[in-house]
């Protein structure tokens, strides 16, 4: 009837009365148009139990041990517990409890759209880009990163779909991936998902982006809606390159030459002689030709290492260059160009370099929060540097360690 699963981590918040309130998300797929009864939940802990008997009763002669323990266990320095209650506790008589909450019954409604096709319900959605370097300089054969964030107030993430962008006359397209999270905003939750592509101008002169769009619900005012991203023009430096010509060459006139005199046999054969000689010098040339390429040293190939190293530098460039003129998006986005290229995640790159993880976290909040701090782009420029020279250093280390196998001699 409905496919059910865990949407992130659990959340735990302790109330000022000692309650421990565990919330968790859950996404949930019906697969039929109709009443979807939800089962109970259901949740079993350990928890005191006042009427039990106290574990130090009669424990030792005349009971004194048992005061003696009870002292040190229950309200002396030992019994007080960081995370509530005392280490008495621990000798403390348990009993174990279930609560179940009540079943649930949905009405599920059809596709909004009236198809089979994917549905954003959402309360508002929008479109926005950002380009690397921004605002972007087009040249032929140079790539330009342009990302697309498609935000969706009171949606999750899973349920954005996929943007596609059609293909540019005058341009190559690569798409690189998306990334998806949900961020808070000032109205509630909302889910964010950015989408990358690099884009390589093959001629001078001007390219135009199509119009991107997408198709979603208004669940406010129940009717269907559609985001737009409007078409662009940029203008492209560099030689421009001509569609080739299709015209259709005339057939050949053939020609009938007339038969040589008897007093012209040694110029035909000079020139023959003159032909032969021509070709084989041809012949030579080429023979040399061959094996002085052959002869002259390779240039070192470019490995997939210089590639990475490359791209991450070039990506640690524009987040300085747009911590500095005060980008917070532009800065944002070369940054998580910057822990792709370095081979990381976002979850492994805080691991990896606490620093950094802990500037990204306060960057999105200043960006997506409830409050009016701004962001510290000079922080996240910092601890990005830092994280650079780490992995620089580390690769140096790498490269200077000694052979396995030492040549003999």
């Amino acid at each position: 009837d409905a496919l059910l699963e865990q949407s992130g981590e659990d959340r735990m918040t302790r109330e000022p009365d000692g309650t421990v309130l565990v919330e968790r998300s859950y996404l949930l797929r019906p697969q039929h148009v109709g009443a979807l009864t939800l089962g109970g939940f259901s949740v079993t802990a350990e928890v005191a139990d006042p009427t039990a008997p106290d574990p130090f009763d009669g424990f030792g002669p005349s009971g004194r041990a048992g005061s003696l323990f009870r002292d040190v266990f229950g309200s002396g320095p030992l019994g007080q517990s960081p995370f509530g209650g005392g280490f008495g506790s621990v000798f403390a008589p348990v009993k174990t409890l279930t609560a179940t909450s009540d079943p649930l019954t949905l009405n599920v409604q059809p596709t909004p759209t009236g198809t089979s096709g994917w549905a954003l319900p959402a309360q508002a959605v929008e479109l926005s880009e950002s380009w690397q370097p921004d605002p972007p300089v087009l040249r032929v054969g140079e790539a330009v990163t342009r990302k697309v964030q498609v935000v969706a107030l009171g949606a999750h993430p899973e349920q954005i779909p996929d943007l596609v962008m059609p293909e540019i006359p005058g341009a190559r397209v690569y798409y690189e991936g998306s990334d998806k999270k949900s961020v808070p905003t000032g109205k509630g939750t909302a889910a964010l998902r950015e989408f990358t592509w690099s884009i390589v101008p093959t001629s001078g002169g001007e390219i135009t982006l199509p119009e991107l769009s997408l198709d979603w619900f208004d669940t406010t005012a129940e009717t269907p809606a559609k985001a737009t991203l409007a078409a662009e023009t940029y203008s492209v430096d560099g030689p421009v390159t001509a569609a080739p010509a299709t015209a259709t060459a005339a057939p050949p006139v053939p020609v009938t030459a007339p038969p040589p005199s008897a007093d012209g046999w040694l110029t035909a054969g000079l020139v023959a002689g003159a032909a032969l000689l021509t070709a084989a010098l041809a012949l030579f040339a080429g023979l040399v030709l061959r094996y002085r390429r052959r002869a002259a040293p390779s240039a070192p190939a470019t490995t997939p290492t210089d590639v990475a190293r490359d791209r991450r530098q070039a990506a640690l460039a524009r987040a300085l260059k747009a911590a500095r003129g005060g980008d917070a998006a532009g800065a944002e986005g070369a940054a998580l160009d910057w822990v792709r290229w370095a081979g990381l995640t976002p979850d492994t790159c805080a691991a990896r370099f606490p620093e950094l993880g802990r500037a990204l976290d306060a960057l999105e909040a200043a960006r997506f929060g409830p409050g009016d701090t701004p962001p510290d782009l000079q922080r996240l420029a910092a601890a990005l540097r830092a994280a650079d020279r780490s992995l620089h250093s580390a690769a140096r280390g790498s490269s200077a360690l000694p052979p396995l196998y030492p040549a003999a001699g």
